[in-house]
């Protein structure tokens, strides 16, 4: 890429830049996302990237790193969809899906108003979890961390709890992991 005139950004890993045309490339496992001024400088980087690899292009964009793409260039919006990734989880990690909704990602303390002390809870001292029931709740962490951040953001404050408490990971963690995953079918 060099020898055409393209160089990684000093302070930005994976973004590169061309020394005179106004186009600059994020490079992403094997996606590129292009932003260009006009379609001949996107042609020149292409060409540059076909000489050097076996490519493909999507000039509607409608997919990133697995991730759909919707476009409302009138409105400015973009909408973020990654369909049928919460079902293949749910597939994989969910015994069964919940009777009841559960509208909550994670579990809360309900504040004693009128109180002077905000007790915290008590100390978890359910059952160690072992070492399949680890590697279970890490693996559903991972799995939801990337639909979280992508996706749905809702379940961030939830998996950093869960992220916190998995490496002495009790019954009380797979319960709350249990709880997310129920709110994930709902």
């Amino acid at each position: 890429m060099a020898l055409s005139g393209y160089t990684p950004v000093q302070h930005t890993p994976e973004l590169f830049r061309h020394a005179t045309r106004l186009v600059t490339f994020s490079l992403v496992v094997n996606n590129f996302a292009i932003k260009y001024v006009d379609r001949a400088n996107a042609e020149h980087l292409l060409a540059t990237l076909r000489f050097l690899y076996n490519i493909t292009t999507d000039w509607t964009a409608s997919m990133y790193c697995g991730i759909t793409l919707k476009w409302d260039y009138v409105a400015r919006t973009v909408d973020l969809s990654m369909p049928g990734y919460i079902e293949k989880a749910l597939k994989t990690y969910l015994d069964k899906r919940p009777k009841r909704p559960q509208h909550a990602p994670h579990a809360w303390t309900a504040p004693s108003y009128g109180s002077k002390v905000q007790l915290t809870p008590p100390a978890d001292n359910s059952e160690p979890l072992d070492a399949g029931g680890l590697t279970r709740i890490q693996q559903i962490i991972g799995t939801l961390l990337f639909y979280g951040r992508a996706i749905n953001s809702t379940l961030l404050v939830a998996l950093g709890t869960l992220s916190a408490a998995q490496s002495k990971g009790t019954a009380a963690t797979a319960q709350a992991i249990t709880q997310l995953l129920n709110y994930c079918a709902n």
